[in-house]
């Protein structure tokens, strides 16, 4: 038996279905996924972080450790991709890696693609970044459980975006600015903090959610030089947010905390205090109204260059080499390359990123460990409430002075280019030259002259 409707309630039941439609994609203007991998390791393999370790490998998992991923975006539109990797820091190479494997798979631009470490000093060291650590070479057997946790973990980044991109269903998105205040300047008691949370919520069409995005500018280095595998506050606040909002993925993105120490410090139960600290605050903005955010996604990331002060020459290289310790052996490295013909890079290719959600959300992201004077300079240039910057994204291999903490030195400051094995501290530009990228992908920022 065949039903016809009559033509005057067919016609109001198509517009009806047009409304709802209308309706619906007013409400959830965005498709989100997300997906949680571990990666964890089951071998032993050296920490990165802290050089006290040595040569020391470990195996023990206190918390375990994951690659978590966010994928939104309009519908009929490319997604950005947002990940949080308990790590100390991810280079170039290994974001690179994964753009590549998603570009492959999906046309996703590298614009479009953030990756964020939580700067833990209790994960697996990586390779490429950080391996002057030790102060002696790392021995063969140790540098092949590196190199294998390296392209272990690549595949482990592609495979949770992959489940966030193939995983998206309507969302609307909310967002809102707490802050907790567990944070203190490191290098002067006192000194400029940064203690905003901001908080990114994802719902989906049931109004349940989806996935929770929070930021603060401070160090994971809670827990001493501990042996085993922990994400510190981060992961515990990404821990117990899932807890509290089951089904949903939480990222935690670190901020400007180059130069922010978590305050106290030293025992486990710190850290597990800070991560209690952020849910508690989420819990709390999550009961108040918060901003809808329904703007069109735009994208951009230039790699600049970041240049150094004049280079030591080779007897200056030759000279210092000659010392004890982390400073012999770092010359030594330079003066076999001079030695071999190898050119000494002048400068360091710096990733700028910035996402916008039309006027209503912008965030920027900034390669390495910045400094917490970006952050509040960023913040005072934009309408309140509108900014985000997130560092420790795309690249990590240097710490990230302000013109003042340049000027000022010490290890944030300069000292800690050993370690991260680059050949002089940077020139006195390298703040304008960040701020100044930002203003041209952002010229919004840039104050108008009358």
């Amino acid at each position: 038996m065949a039903y016809r409707i009559p033509g005057v309630l067919a016609v109001w039941f198509l517009l009806s279905i047009s409304l709802t439609v209308r309706l619906f994609a007013a409400d959830f203007p965005y498709l989100a996924g997300t997906a949680k991998v571990e990666i964890t390791p089951d071998y032993p393999i050296m920490l990165s972080g802290y050089a006290s370790r040595g040569l020391q490998e470990v195996s023990e998992t206190i918390q375990p450790l994951y690659a978590r991923a966010l994928a939104v975006g309009e519908p009929g539109k490319l997604p950005v991709v947002l990940m949080m990797v308990d790590n100390c820091g991810v280079p170039a190479s290994v974001s690179d890696a994964v753009s590549r494997e998603l570009m492959a798979k999906y046309q996703i631009p590298r614009a479009n693609l953030a990756v964020c470490a939580t700067h833990t000093h209790y994960a697996p060291m990586l390779s490429g970044v950080l391996q002057n650590l030790p102060a002696r070479p790392i021995p063969p057997e140790k540098q092949q459980a590196i190199d294998r946790y390296t392209d272990e973990f690549v595949k482990a980044l592609v495979k949770a975006a992959s489940v966030a991109i193939e995983s998206r269903q309507p969302a609307r998105l909310e967002f809102a600015i707490g802050e907790v205040g567990f944070a203190a300047n490191r290098r002067t008691a006192g000194g400029p903090t940064d203690h905003q949370l901001p908080l990114l919520t994802v719902y989906d069409a049931n109004d349940k959610v989806r996935s929770l995005v929070v930021g603060y500018a401070c160090h994971c280095t809670t827990i001493a030089a501990t042996p085993a595998f922990i994400g510190d506050w981060a992961g515990y606040a990404a821990e117990y947010l899932e807890r509290e909002y089951p089904g949903a993925v939480a990222l935690a993105v670190i901020g400007c905390g180059g130069d922010q120490n978590p305050n106290p410090r030293g025992k486990l139960e710190f850290a597990q205090q800070y991560g209690h600290a952020i849910r508690d605050e989420v819990v709390r903005l999550m009961g108040e109204p918060m901003r809808p955010i329904n703007g069109e996604i735009s994208t951009q990331l230039e790699n600049i260059p970041l240049r150094f002060a004049e280079l030591p020459t080779l007897d200056q290289w030759r000279e210092m080499a000659k010392e004890s310790g982390i400073n012999g052996f770092y010359a030594g490295k330079y003066v076999q390359r001079i030695e071999a013909g190898e050119v000494i890079p002048t400068h360091l290719d710096y990733p700028v990123q910035s996402w916008t959600f039309a006027d209503d959300l912008t965030i920027v992201f900034l390669g390495g460990e910045v400094t917490v004077d970006y952050s509040l300079r960023l913040k005072r240039m934009a309408p309140a409430g509108k900014l985000w910057v997130a560092a420790y994204s795309n690249d990590v291999r240097t710490y990230v002075p302000s013109a003042r903490v340049l000027k000022e030195g010490g290890y944030e400051g300069g000292g800690s280019r050993i370690w991260y094995d680059h050949p002089q501290v940077f020139a006195g530009e390298i703040e304008e030259s960040i701020i100044g990228e930002v203003e041209r992908q952002l010229p919004s920022l840039v104050p108008k002259v009358e």
